[in-house]
């Protein structure tokens, strides 16, 4: 599988849409941003993202990404 590149700021938004997540008020908005980021980005470069955020300690976070992982192809 070849990898899709980004760029910087490419790779900044989708940083603060992981930080999003944990920042959401209820289940809903956690449903929400996870749709978002799983249309808004390529799975090739959500799903290294989502690798490096599982050992967060804040389970909003670890909720949302549940929801992304489920959404991914």
């Amino acid at each position: 599988m070849a990898d899709k590149m980004i760029d910087f700021q490419q790779r900044r938004r989708l940083e603060q849409a992981f930080a999003d997540l944990g920042k959401t008020q209820n289940e809903l908005e956690l449903a929400e941003a996870a749709k978002r980021i799983a249309h808004e980005f390529p799975a090739e470069t959500v799903l290294p993202a989502l690798i490096r955020h599982l050992d967060t300690a804040d389970s909003q976070t670890r909720g949302g990404l549940g929801h992304l992982a489920a959404l991914l192809p």
